[in-house]
């Protein structure tokens, strides 16, 4: 009694009139959440900040492990420092290697697929024509950075093997790997197409590549990365990344039950009845409507934290580099002198004074960065968003995989 991925472009799902609704209240909320944050003096710095709470979010579903703000605010740092680009592509393992940051491995996963969903948000939109390049692309960039990206993946070419913790692995009988170049072009066409929702039509995405299993190695994330794809394509996401991984990390154990029945022992005899039943929907609605929520949440912090920096630092010259640097802090709470000035485009001088005058103030901390460079931290905007994660991350993390093994 198994179940195989089943052909998209050519179905049509019944959505139901309470899951429709669900669904368009979710995504107009996101639509005005992002509206809001785009129309914010802080856009640039809450865009950040919604990047690396996907990453780490998303990071808790795939691992179960939580990755410190803290530690992926020095790597960041660090690369600023030392880009990396073709030559010296393996910088980014040293680093963490040599530092012996908190979970090498699951730092650097969080790193790149941070790094995925940038690229997906400035390349990605609606004139975006999805084929089976993209998706692979993407993947080799959640798996293996943006470097020599032709070199790393494929699709699989060996039986997939079920995970060892696999409660019936007569569950699901995954496509051979001769059968995956027509799905993968099937799923193309399912995408470029505008059949259902972004967010319904996210889910079934999300679904469907876990059916297919279509990579030799390990998702680890594609599949949400691909959700946001989506979104972009449709142009329900303008410039934000939503954070659609908020949901699964929340409930990890339902996400799972749904989106990966044959994973966790939970029986579909039909997929066509299990998808219109509309309990991934459903799902769908609730995680963008939670994702939209955030997005407000993140914004009305980030406001009464550059309020409450302004109102210390008493009247400041509109355009100075104090008055950009409050702007961007918030997204980039972790910055270096030479970073600073790059950035903005001012003389190190000039920088270096304003977060001396930023440190006085109680704004910045100084703080040992990687390979001991000099840096300096906004401490109250790590507490801010260490804060946020507790309040709406309310248990322990565990990995999607490991529910039932």
């Amino acid at each position: 009694m198994d179940y195989k991925p089943i052909i998209l472009n050519d179905q049509t799902f019944g959505l139901g009139g309470k899951v429709s609704a669900a669904l368009s209240r979710a995504e107009m909320e996101l639509i005005r959440a992002e509206d809001r944050i785009l129309a914010s003096p802080s856009s640039q710095a809450v865009l950040k900040a919604l990047s690396r709470f996907e990453a780490l979010m998303s990071s808790r579903v795939v691992t179960g492990k939580k990755i410190g703000l803290l530690s992926l605010l020095r790597l960041e740092t660090a690369l600023q420092l030392y880009p990396l680009n073709e030559k010296n592509n393996e910088l980014l393992e040293r680093l963490i290697l040599s530092e012996s940051l908190q979970d090498d491995l699951g730092l650097l996963e969080t790193f790149r697929y941070m790094q995925a969903l940038e690229w997906i948000s400035r390349v990605i939109d609606v004139k975006s024509n999805i084929l089976p390049k993209t998706i692979l692309n993407i993947h080799s960039r959640c798996m293996y950075g943006p470097i020599r990206l032709s070199e790393k993946v494929g699709f699989r070419k060996t039986k997939y093997q079920a995970p060892l913790n696999t409660p019936d692995k007569n569950l699901y009988t995954a496509p051979l790997p001769d059968e995956i170049p027509a799905l993968i072009e099937d799923y193309c066409a399912f995408v470029n197409k505008d059949l259902f929702c972004p967010s319904a039509q996210a889910g079934l995405s999300h679904f469907q590549i876990e059916s297919i299993h279509p990579f030799e190695d390990s998702l680890d994330g594609t599949e949400r990365a691909l959700s946001h794809m989506i979104f972009f394509k449709r142009g329900l996401s303008k410039r934000a990344i939503a954070p659609l991984a908020l949901g699964p990390a929340r409930d990890t154990e339902n996400h799972a039950r749904y989106f990966v029945p044959h994973q966790v022992g939970h029986v579909v005899n039909d997929i066509g009845s299990y998808i219109n039943s509309g309990k991934i929907f459903s799902l769908c609605a609730h995680y963008t409507l939670l994702a939209a929520k955030s997005m407000h949440y993140y914004l009305n912090t980030i406001t009464k934290l550059e309020d409450l920096w302004r109102e210390r630092m008493g009247k400041i010259e509109k355009g100075s580099i104090i008055d950009v640097l409050l702007y961007e802090l918030p997204g980039m709470p972790m910055i270096t002198v030479n970073s600073a000035s790059r950035n903005l485009g001012r003389s190190f001088s000039a920088t270096n004074d304003a977060l001396i005058r930023l440190q006085k103030a109680g704004i910045l901390e100084p703080v040992a960065c990687i390979q001991k460079n000099h840096a300096f931290v906004a401490a109250e905007a790590v507490q801010a968003y260490e804060m946020i994660d507790q309040k709406i991350i309310s248990r322990n993390p565990i990995a999607r995989d490991d529910i039932f093994g």
